[in-house]
C-alpha cells in the first residue's frame, strides 16, 4: 500500500493490525510499519529501510599510528 492509501485509512479509523477482525490501528508509527512490511512482501523480500552497520572502532594503538604516520 502506498503512503496515500495507508494514511488515509489510518486517519479514517479503517487499518487494522493484521486483518479485517483484528485491533485497529491506533499510533502512526504502526501504520509505517505496515506499510513497510506490505511494500517487503510485494517485492519478494526487498528490505527499503536496513539498520546502519556500525563499523569497529579502531583500537588507541591503531589510532596513534595513523595519526603518526600523518
Amino acid at each position: 500500500m502506498p503512503w496515500d492509501e495507508v494514511m488515509s485509512k489510518f486517519k479514517a479509523g479503517k487499518l487494522h493490525s493484521s486483518s479485517k477482525k483484528g485491533p485497529k490501528v491506533s499510533n502512526k508509527k504502526q501504520a509505517l510499519a505496515i506499510m513497510l512490511s506490505e511494500k517487503e512482501k510485494a517485492e519478494g523480500g526487498k528490505k527499503e529501510y536496513q539498520p546502519k552497520k556500525k563499523g569497529k572502532r579502531p583500537s588507541a594503538k591503531d589510532q596513534a599510528a595513523f595519526l603518526k604516520g600523518k
